[in-house]
């Protein structure tokens, strides 16, 4: 068992597909933290996270928000403005979340986490579908976590190249769980 400051602490993690996978439980190994891994496939922060935090019971030491892959590549989610309240949009998700936490976890700990470049069916991550590029995601979810102190990692600016850390261009290999 490893000797970190998280060994019997709580970690609450809300994603996507990329968080149903090792990861994970990677953390978990890599801490000694109980891991209460709350992700499902397909959601989106405005369709499936929202709701999700909004839903979530129990302490938690951490909560790790990681999403964004799929209000993009799922198309149809509005980027919105800054100070959005309109979970159906991507800055009004953000809000929401961030709003729900500090009033429901006051006293937890916050990491939003942005994905890494993808490619899904061929198409890479900076084709705008009408509704932005990934790029453009990024770029707002950097300006949120900057405007409003949130500690944040965006895996865009990491070592994950999806060529070599993904089984499909989306979701992360054994190599990419790792990183």
């Amino acid at each position: 068992v490893p000797n970190t400051d998280w060994q019997g602490k709580t970690i609450t993690v809300v994603g996507d597909s990329i968080s149903t996978g090792g990861w994970v439980g990677t953390l978990g190994n890599m801490t000694g933290a109980t891991i209460n891994n709350l992700s499902v496939s397909g959601t989106k922060l405005t369709t499936g996270i929202v709701p999700e935090v909004k839903e979530m019971t129990g302490e938690s030491d951490l909560i790790i928000i990681f999403g964004g892959t799929n209000d993009y590549w799922h198309k149809g989610t509005q980027i919105g403005t800054i100070d959005s309240t309109n979970s159906t949009t991507y800055y009004g998700a953000l809000n929401t979340i961030l709003t729900t936490l500090k009033t429901n976890y006051a006293d937890s700990e916050y990491l939003f986490i942005f994905p890494y470049d993808q490619k899904f069916n061929g198409d890479p991550s900076s084709t705008d579908y009408g509704y932005g590029s990934l790029d453009d995601f990024r770029t707002a979810f950097i300006d949120f976590c900057t405007q409003n102190n949130v500690n944040y990692i965006d895996l865009g600016t990491t070592e994950f190249d999806c060529a070599q850390h993904s089984s499909d261009g989306v979701h992360p290999n054994s190599a990419g769980h790792n990183i």
